[in-house]
């Protein structure tokens, strides 16, 4: 995590104030953010609420009609990973 601890760093400084990754508009990116935050989330907890800007990104992005519908639907495919509700450890290396 220290290795990657300055980058979330410097990202969660240039995400914050904006809706969405890089300004006011939907780009690929705030799908790959949206899913990196929850890996973030479920496999460091302690290190996901240090940086907001990456949880507001990602409920801003569920919030759009299109992706709603789909996360709505519950038929859609789901990720076991991302859908279980428990942390998952993380192992000790």
């Amino acid at each position: 995590m220290a290795k990657i601890t300055p980058k979330l760093v410097n990202l969660d400084k240039f995400f914050t104030g904006k809706k969405y990754a890089i300004g006011d508009y939907v780009t690929y990116i705030d799908f790959e953010i949206a899913e990196f935050s929850h890996y973030l989330e479920r496999m460091f907890p302690e290190e996901y609420v240090k940086y907001t800007s990456f949880k507001k990104i990602r409920e801003t992005f569920y919030e759009l009609p299109e992706i709603k519908k789909y996360y709505d639907n519950p038929d859609r495919i789901k990720m076991p990973f991302v859908e279980e509700k428990e942390p998952v450890p993380f192992p000790a290396w």
